[in-house]
């Protein structure tokens, strides 16, 4: 409803009213103070290792239409992610706060757990793609008509 009123741009726009009651009321409902000692601490590198990454593994695979899978600039995207994820992997591993702690990989009821949410998100996120894509190419639903068509699975 919101691309056929106002544009798509708009989409962005939805969580920040969202981000805005948060951003008030964290102060208020939030306990005083942070990491283990009472003081908070940011893992800094962690976290500008691992946004670095993932924003060229995103760039990366955005980019394979225009470049092509094995462009030098897709190559050297995919490359670089993975050096700056592994060296986030290392951070991590050393930090005395990380933003990931690696040994809770170690217990395995949590992570067969999330290996299947893995699985069973990236099925499902795919088959939104495909089907919004059928319904509106094949079947000749107009945008809003196939985003409501979606009402009753993400209700259930």
């Amino acid at each position: 409803m919101l691309t056929n009123t106002v544009g798509w741009p708009w989409i962005f726009w939805v969580n920040a009213p969202v981000a805005l009651v948060v951003a008030l009321l964290a102060p208020r409902l939030l306990p005083a103070g942070g990491g283990e000692q009472g003081h908070p601490r940011l893992d800094l590198p962690g976290a500008v290792t691992v946004t670095a990454g993932l924003s060229l593994l995103v760039f990366a695979l955005v980019g394979t239409q225009e470049a092509g899978w094995i462009s030098v600039r897709t190559i050297g995207f995919l490359l670089t992610a993975a050096v700056l994820l592994g060296v986030f992997v290392v951070i991590e591993i050393r930090s005395p706060a990380p933003l990931v702690h690696f040994r809770f990989f170690r217990m395995r009821v949590p992570t067969v757990a999330n290996i299947a949410l893995l699985i069973f998100g990236a099925g499902m996120f795919s088959m939104l793609y495909f089907l919004s894509l059928y319904m509106q190419q094949a079947l000749h639903y107009p945008p809003l008509a196939a985003g409501l068509a979606f009402l009753p699975q993400a209700a259930a």
